[in-house]
């Protein structure tokens, strides 16, 4: 099947069991969530895509806000699992839907709602009782008053949080992109990374998706997969070798800043909803008559009214 069918197949068995759906998650409580994730479940496993597209729900939410015109509102996230070579699935799956016309209390997203706040409240947790799964050692410490060095450690648990992530932008041919390098604590990186040979040199790559998981907490899923390029990760302690004496790193929690020049320059094509804050790349945006706002649907379109009426020339 090709990714259309998929996607009709898939809507399909969705419309079918969509008012048991609604009930369940109408609840608010785990157990019934649960049922609500273990129906979409059955319906990837059916079509052989589970690996391939993540999928959530949100109550009463928009874009990660509790919004009071939103209650009983569901979202519908639609994810790629942070490949690439997803996307073109989830894009065929959101495309598809409108032609199933689902009630209105029902909306579906592309890609996971993201909130710059949401990088200072991320934890990764690794049980320091066992050995590190990449049994990674960096050859030193790297010291600074400026950066934390110290195991977050409560009862054998390390909390890696983003205190232990640095970067710096590193030049790019295309204007619409980004390359990073990503400096990593020298304890966080044993549980992070691992030593792999390319061409004739030793990198590190990520162990597991918690690299992608903080990236995803700081950038947004959609920056992660189509603004960042490419990243080389670094130690702490590699601020000593001579190659990096001239930059400057900065804490993880800024990245949004270096692509919000990017996402939101006059050429870019980005817009985003003056209420919720989803861009155009996630849902589809309308523009008001006087082209200064825009919206994802009525719903923000109606709550924003007071507000815009105000500026409004249309």
């Amino acid at each position: 099947m090709n990714y259309i069918q998929i996607a009709d197949k898939f809507w399909e068995s969705f419309k079918a069991n969509e008012e048991t759906l609604y009930l369940n998650l109408l609840k608010r409580e785990d157990r019934f969530y649960n049922n609500a994730v273990n129906i979409i479940s059955n319906i990837k496993t059916k079509l052989d895509i589970v690996n391939s597209i993540g999928t959530y729900f949100s109550m009463d939410t928009r874009n990660g806000m509790k919004l009071e015109e939103r209650v009983d509102h569901v979202e519908f996230i639609i994810t790629p699992l942070f490949q690439r070579n997803n996307q073109q699935l989830m894009h065929a799956l959101y495309d598809v839907q409108h032609k199933f016309k689902l009630p209105k209390y029902w909306s579906v997203v592309k890609f996971k709602f993201f909130q710059p706040q949401f990088i200072n409240t991320i934890t990764i947790n690794y049980d320091t009782r066992h050995n590190p799964a990449s049994k990674f050692e960096p050859e030193s410490k790297y010291i600074d008053n400026n950066i934390i060095d110290d195991q977050k450690s409560t009862d054998g648990i390390m909390e890696i949080t983003q205190d232990y992530f640095m970067y710096t932008i590193a030049k790019h041919e295309q204007k619409d992109r980004v390359n990073i390098l990503l400096f990593i604590n020298n304890n966080a990186a044993r549980y992070l990374v691992k030593k792999e040979k390319y061409n004739d040199r030793e990198i590190l790559i990520p162990v597991d998706s918690s690299i992608h998981a903080i990236l995803d907490s700081a950038i947004g899923e959609y920056n992660l997969l189509n603004v960042l390029d490419k990243m080389e990760i670094h130690t702490m302690f590699e601020l000593d070798d001579p190659e990096f004496k001239d930059i400057q790193i900065k804490k993880i929690n800024n990245l949004i800043q270096e692509f919000d020049v990017i996402n939101y320059n006059p050429l870019s094509g980005i817009n985003k909803c003056s209420r919720c804050g989803y861009i155009n790349k996630q849902v589809k945006i309308y523009a008001c008559k006087c082209k200064n706002a825009y919206y994802c649907d009525k719903v923000c379109q109606r709550a924003h009214h007071e507000l815009h009426k105000k500026f409004c020339i249309a």
